[in-house]
């Protein structure tokens, strides 16, 4: 189908022509604008593409696809045979879609109006192209999320048989903190008693048995990702010596930050950019003048989010196994507090996007935490005290918003001259040292209002050191 699209008509602005995928199994529909701006939408077999990017694929041509199972793959083979290529997000696509059918011709047009977008007005584009992963980082990936998806089986198995051995006997004092061998070496007492009783369950014992040995089954797995893999990954690249420096990290939170980011961070404009990437931001919904915070986003890397958030439990972990030590004089922390243990995972971030980008540091990078709780330096700039630091920065936010409604209400009230000589002569110093306090702008018409601009101006204006800030925070 050959259309004429008052969008596309600008693509022999670029002098390339442009070519939307919308990629399946069995068919894969192509919406191409070339140079005159006229549109093709045909659909092909996978195979009869790959003779298409074979004769095409140059570069006169520009290819674009949403991010899915099969982008990477294309994409990769696309760029070997020399033409360009992208990747987008499949929201910002679908945003771009202008027919009123979703269907696989309209997915097809909208990454392709994206792509003309995103080619002609690069720097205003409100979306990003995702990274391009070869085959060896495509592998990796697999690694680290069958690491994690380990990790989850090994933590729900666990609790589903610590939740069965409660339930037989509560007076023995099975706990949820048990570790996957205590709870296997349990679950084997529990057979061999059970296997002399009158009353059995037919099957219990063989399901018990097979569920101890998936435990072991996904042990066994988990060292040997861990062994094979993270270990020789580590030592194999510098980036993960800059990051397992940070206060936090291991080896499996290292590698996966490698692996994931192929430790290029210029695609995030800063450390927060970072976080958000991690799905550590929480979502904010407003509407009339009214912003309220809501649960973290469903968006965002989950293997990462997990990852940091695990590194923000061992910090909190380690600094009260210091405090049981007595080598360090501070009150516990929550356990339970998954906001604590968030707030710590998005400092491991922050430190982390520092040390990629080789950013400034205000001291030393604290000293890895291992086995040895001992090696934990609180006098790092990653100290425990940010929450504090937090409150104190949470107070001067609110201090500062109220202040400015009150330069607000005194700016309308100012209007009137006879107001102003009863504020000034009855508040006195009172009014002169908060009026020091806030930066007031109004109108240089009268002269009254000059002699109040000159009287603001000879003060310090807004300083967060100033007596009406200490009192607030007090």
């Amino acid at each position: 189908m050959n259309t004429i699209n008052k969008l596309t008509s600008f693509a022999n602005a670029i002098y390339k022509v442009l070519v939307g995928l919308d990629l399946a199994s069995k068919e894969i529909q192509l919406s191409l604008a070339d140079l005159d701006g006229i549109e093709h939408d045909f659909k092909l077999t996978p195979k009869n593409f790959f003779k298409f990017i074979t004769e095409h694929a140059n570069q006169n041509y520009v290819f674009a696809m949403e991010a899915c199972g099969g982008s990477n793959y294309w994409a990769t083979l696309i760029q070997r045979l020399g033409a360009e290529v992208y990747i987008f997000p499949a929201k910002s696509c679908r945003n771009h879609n202008c027919s009123k059918n979703k269907d696989d011709r309209g997915d097809a047009r909208g990454v392709r109006n994206a792509l003309l977008i995103y080619k002609t007005y690069p720097n205003s584009a409100t979306f990003k192209h995702c990274i391009i992963r070869d085959e060896v980082n495509r592998q990796e990936m697999f690694l680290v999320k069958s690491y994690s998806d380990i990790k989850s089986n090994i933590t729900a198995t666990n609790r589903k048989l610590i939740a069965f051995l409660r339930e037989q006997d509560a007076l023995k004092g099975y706990s949820y903190e048990m570790t996957p061998s205590q709870t296997i070496r349990y679950i084997r007492d529990f057979i061999s008693e059970y296997e002399h009783c009158k009353n059995k369950v037919s099957g219990l014992c063989g399901y018990l048995e097979r569920q101890c040995a998936m435990l072991e089954m996904y042990a066994i797995s988990l060292a040997g990702i861990e062994n094979e893999f993270f270990e020789k990954y580590a030592s194999t690249h510098q980036s993960c010596e800059k990051y397992l420096s940070v206060q936090g990290v291991g080896v499996p939170l290292a590698v996966a930050v490698s692996v994931y980011t192929q430790d290029n961070f210029d695609r995030f404009r800063n450390a927060n950019s970072f976080i958000s990437f991690m799905q550590l931001v929480p979502v904010h919904h407003g509407t009339g003048g009214k912003n309220k915070v809501g649960k973290h986003s469903p968006e965002g890397n989950k293997i990462l989010k997990a990852l940091f958030y695990e590194g923000g439990n061992s910090l909190v972990v380690a600094h009260n196994k210091l405090i049981s030590n007595n080598k360090l004089d501070d009150k516990k922390l929550d356990l339970k507090d998954k906001r604590l243990k968030i707030a710590y995972a998005k400092d491991i971030a922050r430190q982390i996007f520092k040390v990629a980008t080789d950013a400034p540091l205000k001291s030393e990078p604290a000293q890895e935490l291992k086995n040895d709780p001992a090696q934990f330096n609180t006098s790092s700039e990653f100290d425990l005290s940010t929450s504090d630091k937090k409150i104190e920065r949470n107070k001067i936010s609110k201090f500062r918003s109220k202040l400015k409604k009150l330069e607000n209400s005194i700016r309308s009230a100012l209007v009137d001259p006879v107001l102003y000589e009863f504020l000034k002569y009855t508040a006195g110093k009172q009014l002169q040292s908060l009026l020091n306090s806030i930066k007031l702008s109004v109108n240089e018409s009268t002269p009254w209002q000059n002699q109040l601009i000159a009287e603001i101006k000879s003060g310090a204006g807004y300083n967060e050191d100033s007596s009406v800030c200490e009192a607030a925070l007090e």
